[in-house]
C-alpha cells in the first residue's frame, strides 16, 4: 500500500492555490455529480454534549478517482479557552483500491470552498458585469468571497457591515488595499441595498437572525446567504425570484442540511452549473443560493491540494 501524506497547513500555503483555481475545482465537481461522475450524501452528525457536536461529510470524485471525507469538532466553549470552535481534518482515499493517500489540515480548505463554491454559482447567477458587493460580516468569508469575486467579476465598490461593531474597518482597509472604493456601513441596510451581489455570513453561533429583509435587495441582485439564510427574515424568501441550494436529497428534493430557507427549491447548484435547465443571468429577477455546505466543494479542493502538493514535493511521508 501506498505511504500516506500529510499535510499542514503550512504545506497546503505553499501550495500557492489561487482562490480562481479552487472556484473552477469546485464547479468541474459539481458539473460532474450533474453528469453522474460525482456523488455526496447526507453528513455523519453526531452531538455529544450540549456544547459539542461532530461533523463528517465528503464526496466522491469518481473521474477524477479519489474519494475525500472532512471530520471536524464544533465546540461552542472554544472561545472562552482561546481555542478556535472549528478544528477540521480531512481524509483522501483513492480509487480503485479505496487506500488511504493523504491526511491533511483542513482550516484553509473550509475557508475558501465556501467562496470559491460562491464564487461558481454567481457565474452564472450574477450580472457578469456586477461591479458592486455588500456584505455582512466581515471576518475571514467576506476576505476570502471578495479575492474569489474579483477573480471573476470587475468589481470596483465594497461596503461592509460588522455584527459585532469589529472587523469591517480591518476588511475596509484591505479592499481599500486593492484599490477598490470601500465603506464601513453604519447599518446593515446599506451593505444590503443598491448592490449586485451580496454575502451575508453571519457566524453560526450569532444572535444575530433574521434582521435582513429581501425588500433592501435592488432587482437584478445574487445574495449568496453563506448562512443557511439565518440572517434574513424568513417571511420575505417568498419575494425572490430563483432561489437554489448546494445539495438535495435526490429521494424528495430537501436540502441536506438544516436551512433557514424553508420554501421552495428551483434547484440544485449542481444543474444551475451544468445549465441544463437554467439560462444564465437576466433581467431584474432577484436569485439566491442558500449555502449548506457540500461536502463535495470539500472533496474537490482537497484534490486539487493533494495533487499540487505532490507535484511540488511538499508534506510530510507517514510510513506504514
Amino acid at each position: 500500500m501506498q505511504d500516506l501524506l500529510y499535510l499542514n497547513d503550512a504545506a497546503i500555503q505553499q501550495c500557492a492555490i489561487s482562490i480562481d483555481e479552487v472556484a473552477e475545482s469546485i464547479r468541474h465537481a459539481f458539473v460532474e455529480k450533474h453528469a453522474l461522475r460525482a456523488i455526496t450524501g447526507h453528513p455523519l452528525y453526531m452531538k455529544a454534549s450540549p456544547e459539542l457536536d461532530f461533523k463528517a461529510k465528503g464526496g466522491v470524485l469518481i473521474a477524477q478517482g479519489f474519494a475525500a471525507m472532512k471530520w471536524y469538532g464544533f465546540a461552542a466553549g472554544n472561545a472562552a479557552l482561546n481555542l478556535p470552535n472549528f478544528i477540521p481534518m480531512i481524509l483522501i482515499n483513492r480509487m480503485p483500491a479505496g487506500e488511504p493517500v493523504a491526511v491533511m489540515d483542513g482550516h484553509w480548505i473550509s475557508g475558501v470552498r465556501t467562496a470559491g463554491l460562491s464564487a461558481a454559482a454567481a457565474t452564472v447567477l450574477a450580472d457578469p458585469d456586477s461591479r458592486s458587493v455588500g456584505f455582512i460580516a466581515a471576518g475571514l468569508q467576506a476576505r476570502s468571497h471578495l479575492d474569489a469575486l474579483r477573480a471573476r467579476f470587475p468589481i470596483e465598490r465594497v461596503t461592509a457591515y460588522s455584527l459585532s461593531g469589529k472587523g469591517a474597518s480591518t476588511f475596509v482597509a484591505y479592499a481599500q488595499s486593492l484599490g477598490l472604493q470601500a465603506q464601513v456601513a453604519e447599518c446593515a441596510r446599506d451593505a444590503v441595498s443598491n448592490h449586485q451581489i451580496v454575502i451575508t455570513s453571519t457566524p453560526r453561533l450569532s444572535s444575530y437572525t433574521s434582521f435582513l429583509d429581501i425588500d433592501w435587495l435592488s432587482p437584478g441582485t445574487f445574495v449568496s446567504m453563506v448562512d443557511g439564510g439565518r440572517a434574513w427574515d424568513a417571511s420575505g424568501f417568498d419575494k425572490l425570484d430563483m432561489v437554489v441550494t448546494d445539495d438535495l436529497d435526490p429521494t424528495d428534493q430537501k436540502p441536506l442540511e438544516e436551512l433557514h430557507y424553508k420554501g421552495r427549491f428551483a434547484g440544485e447548484l449542481s444543474e444551475v452549473l451544468a445549465q441544463s435547465k437554467f439560462t444564465a443571468w437576466c433581467g431584474n429577477g432577484r436569485r439566491a443560493l442558500v449555502f449548506a455546505g457540500s461536502g463535495l466543494a470539500d472533496a474537490a479542493v482537497s484534490v486539487l491540494v493533494y495533487q499540487r502538493a505532490l507535484e511540488l514535493g511538499l508534506g510530510q511521508v507517514l510510513e506504514r
